[in-house]
């Protein structure tokens, strides 16, 4: 709280002594364009070089952390990045406080890339590839795609960014976005525990090969909201019928005893919503021993959608308590888009001006960690100030309410407790020492200045 600009260097020092493959220039250039990326709240080179740099020259700063960001293997920093996660996973078994795996795509959008400056020749956001804007209803743009993978662990209430990859349609060595997310995913297996982790998914389509991978190669319990259009086997009184999800859900009996009401952030508002939930097999879907997998259906009809949600899962929801569950465990998807929220505004991801591809995927890695330090200090400071906190996170909530606004903790630090000059130094956390800082020496003549001692009689 006393020195946010020291605070921010002490945390960066911290998060870095993993990488320990990075060169000393490597990790000297890093460690100052993160710090600049905190305080500056953008990626412009320019801007974080005149905030964070000695350099007094624009170009050279550019130009450095320009190669900084090209040669920087960015994959080696997010596979110590994951391996450096496992301690914070929820160790228990079962699924009473299970560690939700949270993974979805996103996009960065450059509306400024016109389809005739996308190659390599021109020098213009190199492999630039067509995306769907999720913001404009899926509206053809042009930019990168993102696939973000964190870990929500309930026991201690925490989302922990562990994968953020950017990738390409017009890269060479791009294959397909599911060979992209597959490779991410094989990292994170490394760390958690298949028993107690529960992968949860957006839009499976009608890709099978996902579901497959979650159960045969991950071999852990997974939820996904799906659209798929095939006809799955579900019971109905006795027979057995082949249906597609949506004439499932107009054939479902959803009780009343079912109703649940609860804040939809999609919509801003209070939503009633009944449940139903059913067993359903798919002749495609299979085991590695070529037996139909043990599929679960849940629906949810809500009074703000004209179609249920379908969530197909490997857990088995016995009462509707249990798929009232399944339905909130797949909530915390919704983490995800608040980090896809976060560095994009936070740190005008979108505006940047860097055309190298290698580059925008260093860039990307590293906003997931400024991301981390960012919560981290939101985290300290409101142990900090405890009850004040929940007083300034309550005005935060009813001001999103009222407008459309993303004011948070870390934009209140930097406005308020960096606008003044702070040193680097570590020693400045002392608070005998700030307090020195500004404390004027006493004026020994006053002890014999006569006037003073009228005053005091």
């Amino acid at each position: 709280m006393i020195s946010i600009s020291a605070k921010i260097t002490k945390k960066i020092e911290n998060n870095f002594r993993k990488f320990k493959k990075l060169t000393k220039s490597q990790n000297r250039n890093i460690k100052e364009f993160m710090k600049g990326l905190l305080l500056t709240k953008t990626c412009f080179l320019s801007e974080i070089g005149r905030k964070i740099s000695p350099e007094n020259n624009d170009r050279k700063n550019i130009a450095r952390y320009r190669n900084m960001l090209e040669k920087t293997d960015c994959f080696a920093i997010i596979e110590t990045h994951i391996l450096s996660k496992k301690k914070w996973l929820n160790n228990g078994k079962g699924l009473v406080n299970p560690n939700l795996i949270l993974v979805d795509g996103g996009e960065i959008l450059k509306a400024n890339c016109p389809k005739q400056f996308q190659t390599e020749e021109t020098q213009k956001m190199q492999y630039c590839c067509g995306i769907a804007d999720g913001s404009e209803k899926h509206k053809p743009a042009w930019g990168y795609k993102m696939i973000n993978i964190s870990v929500h662990t309930p026991h201690n209430e925490r989302t922990h960014i562990v994968s953020q990859h950017l990738f390409s349609s017009n890269a060479p060595e791009y294959n397909s976005d599911w060979a992209e997310q597959r490779e991410q995913l094989k990292l994170v297996q490394k760390i958690i525990d298949p028993e107690n982790s529960i992968l949860i998914e957006d839009s499976i389509g009608d890709d099978q090969k996902r579901i497959r991978f979650y159960h045969n190669d991950m071999k852990t319990n997974f939820i996904v909201r799906s659209q798929n259009k095939r006809k799955y086997t579900a019971n109905f009184g006795g027979d057995r019928l082949k249906l597609t999800f949506k004439e499932i859900g107009d054939n479902a009996d959803y009780e009343e005893e079912n109703t649940r009401t609860y804040f939809d952030k999609k919509v801003q508002k209070k939503v009633k919503s009944r449940i139903a939930y059913f067993q359903v097999e798919h002749e495609d879907l299979t085991d590695e021993y070529g037996e139909r997998l043990p599929l679960f259906l849940v629906l949810i009809k809500s009074e703000a959608y004209d179609e249920p949600m379908a969530l197909v899962t490997s857990i088995e929801p016995r009462t509707s308590e249990e798929a009232w569950q399944i339905f909130f465990w797949y909530k915390k998807r919704w983490e995800v888009e608040k980090v896809y929220r976060d560095i994009k505004q936070k740190f005008k991801l979108e505006s940047g001006l860097i055309r190298s591809y290698k580059a925008w995927q260093t860039l990307v890695v590293l906003t997931m960690i400024a991301w981390e330090i960012m919560n981290d200090l939101a985290r300290d400071v409101r142990d900090f100030l405890g009850l004040c906190y929940s007083i300034f996170e309550d005005w935060l909530k009813k001001k999103q309410q009222e407008a459309v606004t993303h004011l948070n903790l870390l934009d209140f630090l930097r406005e308020f407790l960096s606008g003044y000059r702070q040193p680097t130094s570590h020693h400045f956390l002392s608070w005998k020492i700030f307090l020195h800082r500004f404390h004027q020496p006493v004026n020994q003549l006053s002890l014999f200045d006569n006037r003073r001692k009228v005053v005091n009689l």
